[in-house]
């Protein structure tokens, strides 16, 4: 005789509530901080291209935005400056998609639901020259060609043993916060096994 369990549906997996998030970015700031981290931006990233440009596998976020925002948000940039708090930059596709695509979240609908500022990507630019933000590489070419076109830097994708700096330093604490799963982390570990 074989036993199966019956699997659980994607959907119904428990969804982490946005306090969790919250408290992630006030650890992770606080930490960056100490560390001499002022000003970051982490990418979300692009669906990737199977065997030609528009064959997309699903999309999935980067997991250090994922861990800080906790929504697969395609072409988002998760900022912060000391002198402006946390922003999302992230546009919204336009109304005559929803034909193809079904409903649209709206940028303040967005901005509602994770507890962030939400602001057109266009808005985005650096402080300065001088104070360009530290980044942590994307794992694909084409997500980190657009990060480094946003921030103003040259790193290559999956280029984390390389980070020097800034960029090192943000690695670090990102490192040692996800080494140490907290609650939420631990009910989807569970869930998963």
């Amino acid at each position: 005789m074989v036993f199966t369990l019956p699997l659980p549906s994607p959907t119904s997996c428990p969804r982490s509530s946005n306090r969790v998030f919250v408290e992630r970015r006030k650890r992770f700031l606080s930490s960056a901080q100490k560390h001499g981290v002022d000003d970051l931006a982490l990418a979300s990233g692009w669906a990737r291209a199977r065997n030609f440009a528009h064959n997309e596998y699903p999309f999935r976020a980067e997991s250090h935005f994922l861990w800080l925002v906790g929504r697969h948000i395609e072409g988002a940039l998760l900022d912060y400056r000391e002198s402006e708090g946390w922003a999302l930059y992230w546009d919204s596709l336009p109304p005559e998609l929803s034909l193809w695509l079904g409903p649209q979240q709206s940028a303040e609908a967005l901005s509602d639901e994770i507890e962030l500022e939400v602001r057109p990507l266009a808005m985005y630019q650096p402080q300065s020259i001088q104070r360009l933000p530290a980044i942590l590489p994307c794992q694909d070419e084409g997500s980190q060609d657009w990060l480094n076109s946003l921030t103003g830097r040259d790193l290559e994708a999956q280029s984390g043993a390389q980070l020097v700096a800034q960029d090192a330093q943000l690695a670090k604490v990102m490192v040692e916060l996800r080494l140490k799963a907290d609650e939420a982390a631990l009910e989807q570990l569970r869930y998963a096994a």
